[in-house]
């Protein structure tokens, strides 16, 4: 489950919707999709993830991706 990051203060970094990453303590816990969407998603420029369409999210994200 993907769970939006909560912050007790208003930061300006609460626009770009971040996804909060649960801690793992193996190399292996990091492979998982639960720590891994996350940590893409928060890598993406705010530019994309305002995206309204699947053609303009899906380009720009492979090329941040570089897929």
């Amino acid at each position: 489950m993907l769970t939006p990051a909560r912050n007790s203060r208003h930061l300006r970094s609460t626009n770009s919707n971040p996804l909060y990453i649960p801690r793992v303590k193996t190399k292996a816990g990091t492979k998982a999709f639960s720590v891994a969407a996350p940590t893409v998603w928060n890598s993406l420029p705010a530019s994309v993830k305002s995206e309204d369409n699947n053609y303009s999210f899906i380009q720009p994200t492979s090329k941040h991706l570089s897929l």
